[in-house]
């Protein structure tokens, strides 16, 4: 092992990250389902009418959306490119101040009462929702189990002598590499 691959290192060092973010994208979701859930046992405790499938809201204004956080390889590679002189789209544009104008109020928005179901209606309601819990429980079953073989696979010899092949094939030709590069 006296000279690894920087294309070789660098492909197992991104699959594990994507890894560890599907991870942790998991357990977002993972815990949202579960606070919905225990939202949906609670009004269901309370007596209170449950909302309807779809609702037609009254159109909102949106408020402008600030900008999502930079990630550390967002700021390194800024950095990088501002070392070489290469502008960068960074930072945001302001738009012009116009002090004269005022929004327009926003409207209230009333919450319209929940329809009473019928038994039929309800019933059909707990199937649907029943089949989604059930959806639910098989995607991550198979996302488990998906992560499961992406882990023996990170962990295995073969996996690192493909990524070897790979590199390889991918690569430079050998006549082009230098001499340190070479085996």
């Amino acid at each position: 092992m006296e000279h690894l691959n920087p294309q070789a290192i660098f492909i197992v060092i991104t699959v594990f990250i994507l890894f560890v973010n599907k991870v942790v994208d998991m357990m977002r979701a993972k815990q949202a389902e579960r606070a919905a859930r225990e939202e949906r046992q609670a009004r269901r405790a309370d007596g209170q009418p449950r909302p309807p499938l779809h609702q037609s809201a009254p159109p909102r204004q949106q408020a402008p959306q600030q900008a999502k956080p930079a990630s550390p390889f967002q700021d390194v590679l800024a950095e990088l490119f501002e070392a070489a002189g290469v502008p960068t789209n960074s930072q945001p544009k302001k738009p012009p101040v116009v002090a004269s104008q005022t929004p327009p109020p926003i409207p209230a928005i009333t919450r319209s009462p929940a329809p009473a179901l019928t038994k039929a209606e309800r019933e059909a309601l707990d199937r649907l929702e029943l089949r989604n819990e059930r959806s639910l429980v098989n995607r991550q079953r198979h996302h488990r189990e998906a992560t499961e073989k992406i882990t023996q696979l990170l962990l295995s010899r073969t996996t690192a002598r493909q990524a070897v092949v790979l590199a390889e094939i991918l690569g430079p030709p050998r006549g082009i590499q230098e001499m340190d590069q070479r085996q």
